[in-house]
């Protein structure tokens, strides 16, 4: 017998956690089924969700599924639960209909797991590298609060509008691959004027292209490192305070904590329990940790403004506007307010990237061009003189 630990809802709506004794993570579901309770977390003690054998491999963290992809997959598993379909038969639909193949796989072994009494967000640990530590954590708070559908739905949403934020910043990072690759092509052509075009065909068989290659195989290896969970809090630390990028980041966690802490409300779950919650499904490990004391300060009678400050996260006047709020009985609306704010700002710092990465590259190609020129005139001229004997 191996010891569970669960935490499920009744028909009442009452959420209740506790361990219990089991043959199995299935046989503990179907026991909790059987006292009218329904599971929304079970967990052998000590271990997590087991990882899919193909999920392991570190070959899949070099080509995650587009935000795309995944918006599609949430949208339409909520769909399917808001219709009334179980999550059993709702997954087994997607594993029949999902265009990317890995979705389409997983799909299948969740629908057993499901079967077993398993939860959706637990199921989903299972592909670290398929769904994000923000989109489990914010599928666990759903299960918790009742509204499940609504949180896929809400994550759904932030994947699309997110998906075309990031799009933009990949064209950048085409654009800038480009003009490097061109720079430094490019400025050896003079030296060709003196030694020949054959002395740059060796240079540009022995060195260039090979170092350009080089380049672009160290990029893919970092970000697949850096795509691995075990690096998720190196990654969530880089992304919050690297400088210019951490604004985009940042606004990004802000709208995912104020979604997941409306619906919270909406669905009537306790404040430090919401909090906690929200705070997961940021994505970012150190916030989730922080978490932990803010709700502490909740539950000893302190104020939400309070919480908030020990996150770290919102800015000073967003914190006293949500803090107000809530002395005054209306929170949610407040909250919804405070998404619409830091969307615009998500979106001006986008904006912000944009303009100042185009106008780095082409500083960039500036640079390049006067070098080349300089070389121009260092070799081209030099050659010019020599031939017709001036010194």
């Amino acid at each position: 017998m191996n010891s569970y630990k669960y935490r499920a809802r009744d028909k009442q709506g009452t959420v209740s956690e506790g361990v219990m004794e089991a043959a199995s993570e299935s046989s503990a579901a179907a026991e909790l089924r059987r006292q009218g309770m329904w599971v929304t977390n079970i967990a052998e003690m000590g271990n997590g969700p087991e990882v899919a054998d193909w999920q392991t491999s570190p070959l899949q963290a070099a080509s995650l599924p587009s935000a795309v992809e995944l918006g599609q997959f949430l949208a339409q598993l909520s769909s399917l639960l808001r219709s009334g379909i179980n999550a059993h038969d709702a997954m087994s639909d997607l594993a029949e209909r999902t265009g990317d193949t890995r979705l389409r796989r997983a799909a299948g072994e969740m629908a057993q797991g499901l079967a077993e009494g398993a939860s959706i967000a637990n199921e989903m640990r299972r592909y670290p590298y398929l769904f994000q530590a923000h989109v489990t954590g914010a599928v666990a708070a759903g299960e918790s609060f009742g509204a499940t559908a609504e949180v896929l739905n809400s994550l759904a949403t932030q994947a699309a509008t997110e998906a075309a934020l990031w799009a933009r910043l990949r064209w950048l990072k085409l654009y800038y691959g480009v003009v490097l690759v061109l720079a430094v092509l490019v400025m050896p052509f003079p030296l060709m004027v003196v030694r020949g075009i054959g002395w740059y065909g060796h240079l540009a068989a022995t060195r260039l292209v090979p170092g350009i290659i080089v380049a672009g195989l160290a990029l893919i290896v970092g970000q697949a490192i850096l795509n691995m969970p075990a690096m998720a809090r190196i990654k969530s630390s880089i992304g919050l305070n690297v400088p210019v990028f951490s604004s985009l980041v940042r606004w990004t966690a802000l709208v995912r904590f104020c979604h997941t802490l409306q619906l919270s409300q909406r669905a009537g779950a306790p404040l430090g329990e919401g909090v906690q919650a929200a705070a997961t499904a940021t994505g970012h490990p150190q916030v989730a940790m922080r978490a932990r004391g803010a709700s502490r300060l909740i539950e000893s009678g302190g104020g939400l403004a309070d919480a908030l400050t020990a996150l770290r996260l919102l800015p000073k006047r967003i914190i006293n506007v949500v803090g107000a709020a809530e002395r005054a009985g209306n929170l949610e609306e407040a909250l919804g307010n405070t998404i619409e704010w830091a969307e615009e700002r998500r979106q001006a710092s986008s904006n912000t990237i944009t303009g100042g990465a185009v106008g780095g590259a082409l500083g960039l190609a500036g640079v390049a061009t006067l070098i080349a020129l300089a070389l121009a005139w260092s070799n081209y001229y030099s050659a010019i003189f020599e031939r017709a004997g001036i010194e």
